[in-house]
């Protein structure tokens, strides 16, 4: 079980199967794939833990420390540190650099609140971008 070895959530550069079981999941352990089949895999190709991994069609490399953010429409990769940066500044650097990416977040959804408000009161959506 995924969640025993510490992992908090799982990001498949592929197809899964089980959807309905894996969607039940969502709110104890998220899951994230490219898409849905319903036949098996091979099994062939385990994965790894805790290893740099290149994934998606622009080939993202994702490494332990990265922090992943998904919803229905993708998985978005936040890297807060450089493997160059000196340890003893690495979580100053972190802390300074979330804040920032969250206050985008956050003006990035608010943003997108107010369009929906103006397509709920009759406008046109291009006339609210």
């Amino acid at each position: 079980d995924f969640s025993r070895q510490g992992m908090q959530g799982l990001v498949v550069d592929g197809n899964i199967r089980d959807a309905s079981g894996i969607r039940a999941m969502k709110q104890i352990f998220p899951v994230y794939a490219r898409g849905i089949q319903p036949s098996a895999g091979k099994g062939d190709m385990p994965g790894t833990v805790g290893e740099p991994i290149c994934m998606g069609e622009e080939n993202v490399v994702v490494e332990t420390g990265d922090i992943i953010v998904g919803d229905d429409d993708g998985v978005v990769v936040i890297k807060l540190m450089s493997n160059s940066v000196a340890a003893p500044e690495t979580e100053s650097i972190a802390s300074d650099r979330m804040e920032r990416l969250l206050a985008e977040a956050e003006r990035i959804e608010a943003r997108e609140e107010a369009v929906l408000k103006e397509i709920e009161d009759g406008n046109a959506l291009l006339d609210c971008l």
